[in-house]
């Protein structure tokens, strides 16, 4: 593959990819994908296609917007693990469907790094609260089976679709709220990454504390001499 030095002339070999691909599947009708059709509505296009059908690298680079670097970036690291296979001529493959699971997954992890990066630069005590916060039993509200967040951190959108009358109040972790169906999946992905950035920093608070307990402790002496 070819290196661009920018996006759109990348761009331009996913669109390629998407020319050839329309026309074998609609070969006796007008469908529209041309080498001119922007990035934004191709993408539209290719969403309406099924979760099957597969896209070679560059295209499917354009359907996530990702550049270049990007995408090989993500191929080479994992996880996610990477649904591309091996296709004709040795072409990288994935089915669309595999690729929105895979970009959710890596969105997911990026941002996950950032809150964590966040939680580091905030103050010990704050931090120290906020894990504590994560492992103790909060208040859920609950609507037909489904979370809809925590009672005193929940988007009042989510109070607008709910049926007062079918209301629970659920009293678990994040761990355990986690566990259960979401009516929206966005409010969801916030708290896993609340959960996971909330781990972190114990996992690195309590590797903090072993080293300095070693680097603390006094040396052993060497063992007197055999006679």
């Amino acid at each position: 593959m070819t290196t661009h030095t920018n996006r759109e002339a990348y761009y331009d070999e996913g669109r390629a990819q998407a020319v050839k691909l329309f026309n074998e599947l609609y070969p006796r009708t007008s469908h529209g994908v041309t080498m001119v059709i922007s990035a934004a509505e191709l993408r539209q296009r290719l969403h309406k296609l099924p979760l099957t059908q597969k896209f070679k690298a560059a295209l499917a680079d354009l359907y996530l917007a990702l550049d270049v670097f990007e995408g090989r970036a993500r191929r080479k690291d994992e996880p996610p693990e990477s649904p591309f296979e091996l296709g004709p001529r040795k072409s990288l493959m994935a089915e669309r469907g595999k690729l929105l699971e895979w970009d959710a997954a890596w969105r997911l992890k990026e941002a996950a790094q950032v809150i964590a990066q966040k939680f580091e630069a905030a103050g010990a005590t704050e931090v120290q609260d906020y894990g504590r916060r994560l492992r103790q039993k909060l208040l859920w509200l609950v609507a037909h089976g489904q979370v809809l967040g925590s009672v005193d951190d929940m988007p009042v959108v989510a109070l607008d679709q709910a049926d007062v009358a079918e209301l629970d109040v659920m009293e678990w972790t994040a761990e355990e709220a986690l566990m259960q169906p979401w009516l929206d999946p966005d409010e969801r992905a916030l708290w896993v990454n609340r959960y996971i950035a909330g781990n972190r920093y114990i996992e690195s608070a309590v590797q903090r504390a072993a080293l300095d307990q070693v680097a603390d402790a006094p040396p052993i002496p060497d063992p007197p001499p055999l006679l």
